[in-house]
C-alpha cells in the first residue's frame, strides 16, 4: 500500500510540475509578444518591463507585435491604436552582408512585416527592423563586426546601409547611400 502511495505521489508531483511549467511558458510567451523600440536604440524592450512617460525615459517610436510582425507608430495618446492603414515595407529583398559575403537573407521576414503609421514616407529604421528580425530569428549580430544591410526597394533601387543606422528607412536614393 505504501509503495502505491509513493508512486501516486510521484505521478502527482510530476503532473503539477508540468502544469506549472506549461502555464509559465504560456504566460511568458504572451507577455513577450509586444515590444517597444526607442529613438536611437535598436534593442527591442518588452513592453511590460519598461516605464514610459517619466522625464528621464527615452522617447518611444514604435510599438512592435512579435506575434503578428506589426510595427505601430507610437503616439502620445495611445501606443496600441493602429494609426492609418497597414502598409508593407517597400523592400523586395534584403540581406545582411559582411566583407562582401552574404550572412543572412531577411527577404521572407521583411515581406511579412506590416507597418501602421501616419506618415506614409516613414518606416522603422534599419536598426529597428533588424531588432525585430532578431526577435524572430533569435540571432543577435555582434556589434563589433561591421555588417551592412543590402536591400532592393519596390522602386528598384539598390540601397546599402550600415546595420546600426538609426535613420528612418526611406525608399528613396537621395536619403540613403545608393550604389
Amino acid at each position: 500500500m505504501l509503495r502505491m502511495y509513493n508512486r501516486a505521489h510521484t505521478l502527482y508531483a510530476l503532473c503539477t510540475t508540468n502544469v506549472v511549467y506549461i502555464w509559465r511558458t504560456l504566460v511568458n510567451a504572451y507577455k513577450e509578444t509586444t515590444h517597444v523600440f526607442f529613438d536611437g536604440i535598436s534593442t527591442p524592450y518588452n513592453r511590460a518591463d519598461v516605464t514610459i512617460g517619466t522625464p528621464s525615459s527615452a522617447v518611444p517610436l514604435w510599438y512592435y507585435r512579435k506575434d503578428t510582425r506589426t510595427f505601430v507608430e507610437w503616439t502620445a495618446k495611445d501606443a496600441q491604436t493602429m494609426v492609418g492603414s497597414g502598409a508593407s515595407l517597400p523592400i523586395l529583398s534584403m540581406t545582411i552582408v559582411k566583407e562582401g559575403k552574404e550572412i543572412h537573407d531577411l527577404t521572407d521576414f521583411m515581406g511579412s512585416v506590416q507597418v501602421y503609421h501616419s506618415n506614409r514616407d516613414t518606416f522603422p529604421s534599419i536598426a529597428h527592423l533588424l531588432g525585430a528580425w532578431s526577435l524572430y530569428s533569435r540571432t543577435v549580430l555582434k556589434a563589433a563586426d561591421h555588417y551592412s544591410a543590402c536591400s532592393i526597394t519596390t522602386t528598384a533601387d539598390f540601397i546599402v546601409l550600415p546595420t546600426d543606422s538609426h535613420e528612418y528607412f526611406r525608399p528613396t536614393p537621395e536619403d540613403t547611400q545608393s550604389t
